[in-house]
């Protein structure tokens, strides 16, 4: 089997992990969803000051941070430390599976799931 072969099949298991667990699809996805919602909501048609923008348009920067943030690095800073704590990446180390492979579907993982957000955010913001 071949490195990418391997980084792919690990990628695939990440991603059905991720969206198997409800509490993360919750914390990433879905809740700066709820906060653009709600701050689109409640401060729609104010005004910034010194800024000729509306403020469902401020926020929405703001909330594109948040959601790749949580999708990168709150979800490998994270995860990693339970894994360790509940001995998974021991077994994980003890599979032929090479160290690059599995941090590769890690950070693919996050990627993918930053750009699913941002294309999210980007075309509700809008």
């Amino acid at each position: 089997m071949s490195g990418a072969a391997v980084v792919l099949h690990q990628f695939r298991f990440d991603q059905k992990v991720f969206w198997r667990n409800p509490a993360a699809v919750f914390f990433t996805a879905l809740l700066p969803l709820i906060f653009l919602f709600m701050l689109a909501t409640v401060f729609k048609n104010s005004e910034i000051s010194g800024l000729d923008v509306k403020g469902a348009t401020y926020y929405v920067p703001a909330i594109l941070t948040l959601a790749v943030i949580s999708a990168t690095t709150v979800k490998l800073a994270t995860n990693l430390p339970a894994e360790r704590e509940a001995g998974q990446l021991k077994r994980v180390r003890g599979t032929p599976l090479p160290p690059a492979a599995f941090v590769a579907g890690r950070v693919g993982n996050s990627l993918v799931i930053s750009v699913i957000m941002v294309v999210l955010v980007s075309v509700i913001g809008r």
